[in-house]
């Protein structure tokens, strides 16, 4: 299987903190990838990295093709190469509807100049009906049809979850990356998340995933990457990891001896 993001010797320092040493990863196209770790293991500032809001001390990020490397690159050019994210903490417009949500994600993919815009032309209408549509389209994937034009600090949390992910997906990424998608959610929404996290594979998406939650990880990854004080300990399967001693040391630590 082909890959899709290739990250080669990356390390981010604040200062005299190495927030990320060293680290390398490729993540195959059409793949769940999920990166754990203990927090304050480097997991977000490796997302800030890969979508251009931090910029690497060191080391490569790059997409297939000849001078696909991004890690310079503004969060909007990396949005446009086709990487989208959500957040740890929602980041919706919370007075706005759940369809104008949506829609503001999908119109950063259009073309249309200031004036097609503040004249309405017909190019613009034309593309506002395309847009409108294939926000429709996502609400509907995501089971938030029925809530159109409901604004989206009045649903619940969990709801509020899937509408991030449908303004991401309206970017029409290749690469979605989720982070704590399940944080906070019930053990119902848990598991709705997990049966869309699977649509969105299905769909021909690849996505990278921080988790806490090492059920719902075990039971969605084909692959999990794990990080400890911003370093690669570990890297397989779910069964892989699971029985990894490095993996389980880092999380549990070693315990007492007997002697």
């Amino acid at each position: 299987m082909a890959n899709l993001l290739t990250i080669d010797n990356l390390s981010k320092n604040f200062g005299g903190l190495t927030a990320i040493n060293n680290f390398s990863m490729n993540v195959a196209q059409g793949e769940i990838l999920s990166l754990i770790g203990p927090n304050g293991a480097g997991k977000t500032t490796l997302f800030n990295c890969i979508t251009g809001i931090y910029r690497p001390s060191y080391g490569s990020i790059s997409l297939p093709g000849e001078g696909a490397f991004i890690e310079k690159l503004p969060p909007h050019k990396v949005a446009r190469l086709g990487l989208a994210r959500t957040f740890q903490n929602i980041r919706l417009f919370a007075n706005l509807s759940v369809l104008d949500n949506v829609l503001c994600g999908a119109f950063c993919r259009t073309k249309e100049s200031l004036l097609d815009i503040v004249f309405h032309t017909q190019k613009f209408n034309s593309a506002e009906r395309t847009v409108t549509a294939r926000a429709m389209e996502l609400l509907k994937f995501v089971d938030l049809s029925d809530k159109l034009f409901v604004p989206a600090c009045k649903l619940p949390y969990g709801s509020q979850r899937r509408l991030e992910i449908a303004r991401a997906l309206a970017l029409e990424p290749q690469l979605l990356l989720l982070d704590e998608p399940a944080a906070g959610m019930n053990a119902s929404e848990t598991n709705g998340l997990g049966d869309l996290i699977r649509k969105i594979k299905n769909s021909g998406i690849t996505q990278i995933i921080i988790e806490h939650d090492m059920r719902f990880v075990m039971e969605i990854s084909d692959r999990i990457v794990v990080l400890n004080y911003g370093e690669k300990i570990a890297e397989g399967s779910p069964l892989e990891v699971k029985n990894d001693k490095k993996v389980i040391e880092a999380y549990l630590g070693e315990g007492p001896q007997c002697t």
